[in-house]
C-alpha cells in the first residue's frame, strides 16, 4: 500500500514542483521588467536631478571662486531601440508610432538636462569652448532591421529598372513610396506638427523654445522620404563664445550658410550624391557604412533632395541667463562630433557680422 501511496504520490509532487517553479520564472520576468522600468524611470530623474546641483551649485563661493560647478553629473548614456513589434503593422511601417517614439526620447532627453533653463556644463569664465551631454543612441533591433533588408529590392532603383522594366522616373517614385512603406523615415516633419503630452507647444517648440518656422512643399516632399539613419545620437550642447555672456546669434532662418552647406526653414539641408553609398559633400563628412549601410545606402544615393540635421538656435537656452546657444541635436553616425558649424557670435544684425566656425562638441561632459 505504501509502495502504491508513495508511487501515486510522486506525480503530484511533480505537479506541485513545476507549478511553483514556473509561478516563480514569471513572477522573475514580471518583477525584472518592473525593475526595467523603474531603473529607466530612474536614470533619467537621477540625471535631472545632478544636472540642478550642478547649476545651483555655480552660485556658491568656493575656493575656485564663484561659477565653478561643484556637483558631478550622474547621466549615464542610454541606448533606445526601435523594435519591429511596435512600429509595424499589417506588413508595413506606422511612421507616426516610429516617429513619436523618436520625438519622445528627444523630448525626454531635453526635459532630462534641464529644458534650456540652467547650465550645469561651464564655468562662467568659460569661452570658445562647447559642451556636449550624450543622451541616447538609437537603434533598431534585429528583426526590424531584418524587415527592412527583407525589401532590398523594393528599395533598389537599379533593381526595378532593370529588373521589373520600370522607367527611371517611375522607378524614383516606386522608390520614394516604398522607403514610406518599408523603412523608418525621418521624424523632421513629425516634431513640427505634433505635441508631447506634457505641453501645448508642438515638440519643435518645446526643444527649440521657439515655433518651426515655414518650409516648402518641395522640402516637406523630400524630408517625407528621407529615411532615419540607425545609430543616430540624441545629445545636448551649449556653446559659450564669452565669458557669463548672451549676445550669440545663429546664422539666420533662409539661404545662409552653415558648415558648408546649407540652411532652409531651420534645417540644414546637406546634398545627396548618387551612388550605392551616402556620400555627404560637407566639410569631411565621410562615407556612410558599416552596419547602417544595409538601411540607407540602397536607397539615399538616387534619390536626390537633401539630408535634414537640426540647425544651432539661440532661443533654446534663452531662459538661462549667461547660457549660450546649442540646444538638442540629433546627429547620424557618420557626422563627427567635431564636425563644425559656421554660426554668427557678434553683429549679426549688421552688415558686418562676425562669423565662427564651432564643433558640435569640443568637450563631452559624460
Amino acid at each position: 500500500m505504501k509502495n502504491k501511496r508513495g508511487t501515486s504520490m510522486a506525480p503530484k509532487t511533480l505537479v506541485r514542483i513545476i507549478l511553483i517553479l514556473s509561478a516563480a520564472f514569471i513572477m522573475g520576468l514580471f518583477v525584472m521588467g518592473i525593475t526595467k522600468v523603474i531603473t529607466k524611470g530612474g536614470d533619467v530623474e537621477n540625471c535631472r536631478t545632478s544636472i540642478i546641483a550642478a547649476a545651483q551649485s555655480k552660485k556658491l563661493p568656493t575656493i575656485k571662486g564663484i561659477g565653478r560647478p561643484i556637483a558631478n553629473l550622474n547621466c549615464p548614456r542610454q541606448e533606445f531601440v526601435l523594435y519591429k513589434k511596435d512600429i509595424v503593422e499589417k506588413g508595413e511601417i506606422n511612421q507616426d508610432k516610429a516617429h513619436k517614439r523618436i520625438a519622445d526620447a528627444m523630448a525626454e532627453c531635453w526635459y532630462m538636462v534641464g529644458e534650456g533653463k540652467m547650465d550645469p556644463f561651464s564655468d562662467w569664465e568659460d569661452k570658445n569652448k562647447n559642451y556636449c551631454l550624450i543622451c541616447k543612441t538609437i537603434k533598431f533591433d534585429k528583426k526590424l532591421e531584418r524587415f527592412i533588408s527583407s525589401h532590398a529590392d523594393d528599395l533598389n532603383k537599379t533593381y526595378l529598372i532593370e529588373k521589373k522594366g520600370l522607367s527611371d522616373e517611375e522607378a524614383t517614385t516606386k522608390v520614394k513610396e516604398n522607403i514610406k512603406k518599408y523603412m523608418v523615415t525621418t521624424e523632421k516633419l513629425y516634431v513640427r506638427e505634433h505635441s508631447p503630452k506634457h505641453s501645448d507647444k508642438t515638440y519643435y517648440g518645446y526643444l527649440f523654445n521657439e515655433e518651426p518656422p515655414e518650409i516648402s512643399e518641395e522640402t516637406k516632399e523630400n524630408l517625407s522620404y528621407q529615411p532615419f539613419i540607425p545609430g543616430s545620437t540624441i545629445f545636448v550642447n551649449m556653446y559659450r563664445y564669452k565669458a557669463k555672456s548672451t549676445a550669440w546669434k545663429v546664422v539666420g532662418i533662409g539661404a545662409a550658410v552653415f558648415g558648408g552647406v546649407l540652411v532652409v526653414g531651420g534645417l540644414v539641408l546637406a546634398p545627396f550624391t548618387g551612388g550605392g553609398s551616402l556620400l555627404v559633400s560637407s566639410a569631411g563628412w565621410s562615407i556612410f557604412a558599416a552596419s547602417a549601410a544595409t538601411i540607407a545606402a540602397m536607397t539615399v544615393g538616387v534619390l536626390g533632395g537633401g539630408l535634414a540635421l537640426y540647425a544651432t538656435v539661440d532661443k533654446a537656452f534663452e531662459s538661462c541667463e549667461g547660457c549660450g546657444i546649442g540646444g538638442i541635436q540629433l546627429l547620424p553616425p557618420y557626422v563627427p562630433l567635431s564636425e563644425e558649424q559656421k554660426i554668427c557670435v557678434e553683429d549679426c544684425n549688421t552688415g558686418d557680422p562676425k562669423y565662427k566656425n564651432i564643433p558640435y562638441c569640443s568637450l563631452i561632459v559624460n
